[in-house]
């Protein structure tokens, strides 16, 4: 009987400790194969009243291989994708894929509307859009502040995510909280100047 508990504690222990480097590794184990991209670069460039958006997707040989099969369904199913993370009010227009084999990359074309608003020479920009599909925050997930904007690299999902969010160019770097030009944890504001 005591044999058989301490048998039944350790295939307890070597059942957690796979668990835990599942979760320490951020990869697949017992030979899964990992399914999505490989990596992201996703550009998001203020322009007046519209942001312009590209997010770049890098992918293995067999993925891009799958993709370029079936070229019209991977781009209706990725702006679909797209659009539906798109917040009540704000949508996407001039939606376009294009496919880059020599990087076997597909990049996301579009222009988000009505995701910034103007009062004055104020404007404000919402990035709900952006930050909640990616399950990040400009302040909790310290994204870089700078003069021309905010930008981020990590893992999302264990796949590897550069974001640049470029705003107009300021002489104060875009700081959380500070009025006139700054950014709260979804947000950013800034005043029109002229150069």
């Amino acid at each position: 009987m005591r044999r058989q508990i301490i048998t039944n504690w350790k295939i307890i222990a070597i059942i957690l400790m796979i668990g835990i480097l599942a979760c320490v590794l951020d990869e697949p184990i017992f030979g899964e194969v990992a399914v999505g991209e490989n990596a992201i670069n996703i550009t998001v460039k203020a322009d007046d009243l519209v942001f312009h958006y590209q997010k770049e997707s890098f992918w293995n040989e067999d993925q891009f291989s799958k993709i370029i099969k079936d070229k019209d369904k991977f781009k209706r199913d990725q702006i679909e994708r797209f659009d539906e993370c798109m917040p009540k009010g704000i949508y996407a227009t001039n939606q376009k894929i294009e496919f880059n084999e020599s990087r076997r990359s597909t990049t996301l074309r579009c222009d988000v509307h009505k995701a910034i608003s103007k009062s004055g020479d104020r404007y404000t920009a919402e990035f709900e859009w952006l930050l909640d599909p990616l399950g990040l925050d400009f302040i909790d997930d310290n994204f870089i502040e700078s003069k021309r904007g905010l930008s981020w690299e990590g893992y999302i999902n264990g796949i590897l995510t550069d974001i640049m969010v470029e705003l107009p160019p300021q002489d104060i770097v875009y700081k959380a909280w500070q009025h006139l030009i700054g950014h709260c944890h979804k947000h950013a504001w800034w005043i029109e100047v002229s150069r």
